[in-house]
């Protein structure tokens, strides 16, 4: 399985520390059924604190797996203020 660049968007997280959840809307997930992901790797690949992820949208790699699970790497803000 190869390795494809899409750009999702943080729609909201839920919980705080180790346990926050970012919810993400995805090419295969709408808004409505978004993907959960661990919000301090997305966090911490993208530069900021868990708090500033919804609302911001993120280019990553995904890597789609034999049992259709999702693999995705790499997270880096599309609209990056501070570059």
């Amino acid at each position: 399985m190869g390795i494809e660049r899409v750009r999702v968007r943080c729609v909201l997280v839920y919980g705080d520390g180790e346990t926050a959840v970012a919810y993400l809307e995805t090419p295969w997930h709408p808004a409505r059924s978004p993907l959960a992901w661990a919000a301090q790797e997305i966090a911490g690949q993208a530069g900021l604190p868990t708090n500033e992820l919804p609302g911001r949208e993120f280019w990553v790699d995904v890597q789609r797996l034999p049992e259709g699970a999702l693999r995705l790497s790499g997270f880096l803000l599309v609209f990056d203020p501070r570059l």
